[in-house]
């Protein structure tokens, strides 16, 4: 086994918000088609975040944020067929009683990571073809509310649908994600009074507290030849010492560096 870490994407990362107006409910503007605004600002104080709002004359409105990541992972080393992967954020703050949520968000960012946030983003936070299966609430959730300030890393495992969605997705290898909040938005239920459950994330694009994907991996299968040489011309043995160098993400060496190999 060996592991990786991969940051997110430069300028590939954000929140998007959508405000309800007068006549939206909550479903509407949780099941919009796009966003009001982009934010990429590298601390944001609510970028998943589930409000109501009443104002002085009785008027209620709503507003649902949601934060999207890209990863390129292309990276991996041929060959590599991944096994596990931990997703960390780091937070800024929360308020409420609200949970976090990580879903798939595949079109976002140009699908491939090749555009930046729109927008019209805001509904790829894909809901009903979920990590895990399309019931709703089977992902792991993460209750990010349950420590001082949610400082430090915040860590979600991918499950085996998740990890899937690396080894079986088409060149470059990527991932990308959407955190929503878990409570209101993803569980499809209205805030019956006044509410703003909100949670802060860094979305810093280098040092420490960057976004980042942790992937364990093997290799799974090597060419017919090493170096020119076919298998017919080396003993198990000696396939074995190669294939070890090369689970360790070094080069493979040279034939003639290997026992028995001429």
């Amino acid at each position: 086994m060996a592991e990786i870490t991969i940051n997110v994407t430069s300028n590939r990362q954000g929140s998007i918000v959508k405000n309800g107006g007068a006549s939206e409910d909550w479903d509407d503007v949780i099941n919009a088609s796009s966003g009001t605004t982009v934010s990429s600002s590298v601390t944001q104080s609510t970028p998943v975040r589930a409000r109501r709002a009443t104002d002085r004359g009785g008027n209620t409105s709503f507003n649902c944020s949601r934060s999207f990541f890209y990863f390129d992972c292309s990276s991996l080393p041929a060959g590599a067929v991944v096994s596990a992967g931990t997703f960390t954020v780091n937070g800024v703050s929360n308020a409420g009683v609200n949970s976090v949520v990580m879903t798939e968000s595949n079109g976002a960012f140009g699908t491939n990571g090749g555009s930046a946030l729109t927008t019209g983003d805001y509904d790829t936070a894909a809901f009903e073809n979920q990590f895990s299966d399309t019931i709703r609430g089977s992902d792991t959730i993460f209750a990010w509310n349950s420590g001082t300030q949610n400082s430090g890393e915040n860590d979600f495992q991918l499950n085996a649908t998740g990890i899937n969605k690396i080894n079986n997705s088409s060149s470059p290898k990527k991932l990308n994600v959407a955190l929503v909040n878990y409570n209101y938005d993803y569980s499809e239920t209205s805030p019956s009074s006044s509410l703003d459950a909100r949670n802060g994330i860094y979305f810093f694009t280098s040092g420490g507290f960057m976004p980042k994907l942790t992937l364990v991996y093997e290799i799974s299968s090597y060419a017919n030849t090493i170096n020119g040489v076919t298998p017919a011309m080396a003993s198990s043995f000696d396939v074995w010492q190669v294939n070890q160098v090369n689970l360790k993400g070094e080069d493979t060496p040279a034939a003639s560096a290997v026992n028995g190999i001429e």
